[in-house]
């Protein structure tokens, strides 16, 4: 094999890896007979006082930068594609389509 691959394999293998082990977990916690929660998942395999709470922490804070990715590309994204198709100038704002997004997440989440 080539040395130019091998940084390669360990995010490979991790893309991989971790999705497995999160499609297996949670559904087999759930046959189990607790829920299938981060909260309940962490505090039966790692026992202890904090350790659901950072798990919390951990995945709340992971959740937030998924979503403020999905802005930043939507608002780096639409206004050109606007633009290209010879949309009006209003339409072609970052903030709206960030905004409008937002808000029609927000809505869509309660």
């Amino acid at each position: 094999m080539p040395t130019g691959n091998v940084p390669f394999l360990l995010p490979c293998r991790t893309l991989w890896i971790g999705p497995l082990v999160r499609t297996y977990g949670l559904p087999a916690s759930a046959q189990v007979g607790l829920p299938g929660n981060f909260r309940t998942v962490a505090s039966a395999a790692l026992p202890g006082n904090g350790w659901a709470v950072a798990v919390d922490l951990i995945v709340a804070s992971k959740c937030f930068g998924v979503a403020t990715s999905y802005l930043v590309v939507i608002g780096d994204t639409l206004p050109p594609v606007v633009r290209q198709c010879g949309g009006p100038v209003w339409l072609a704002r970052r903030k709206l389509w960030v905004r409008t997004v937002y808000r029609a997440t927000w809505i869509l989440g309660q």
